[in-house]
């Protein structure tokens, strides 16, 4: 069982607005039947600008699910390259925004977005190991 969403530094804003939609009249109530909590960098002891690796493995000691922006493999502490040696059948996904800035500036689009992370949210045990899935 997941405990709590994490938003990587680069998408707070953006995850801001996924979660009030989330939590809106539309999803409340399947938002309640998970009883997730969002944590930020600081609830975890984390630097804003913590590295890649030691976020995702923090996020996977604790049962977070992360929420983060497009990232690529530049050097060894990257998320990818943290996803492609650490990455085995019984972690939790990394939930990577697709088109982030768009979020802000689409409701249709935020929507769509938030509706697939719920989706997501919903069936995240049978996700484990798969490393990174896109939104939407």
């Amino acid at each position: 069982r997941i405990l709590g969403l994490v938003a990587d530094a680069d998408v707070r804003g953006q995850f801001r607005i996924l979660a009030a939609i989330l939590q809106g009249p539309l999803w409340r109530e399947f938002w309640d039947h998970l009883g997730l909590r969002v944590y930020s960098f600081r609830d975890l002891g984390l630097e804003r600008n913590a590295p890649d690796a030691l976020v995702w493995r923090v996020c996977q000691e604790r049962q977070f699910v992360l929420v983060t922006g497009n990232r690529n493999k530049r050097g060894r502490d990257s998320l990818e390259a943290t996803l492609l040696r650490e990455n085995d059948a019984t972690k939790l996904p990394v939930l990577t925004l697709a088109n982030f800035r768009h979020i802000s500036k689409s409701k249709t689009y935020a929507a769509h977005v938030a509706e697939k992370l719920l989706q997501y949210l919903l069936d995240i045990d049978t996700l484990r190991g798969t490393g990174r899935l896109y939104l939407p």
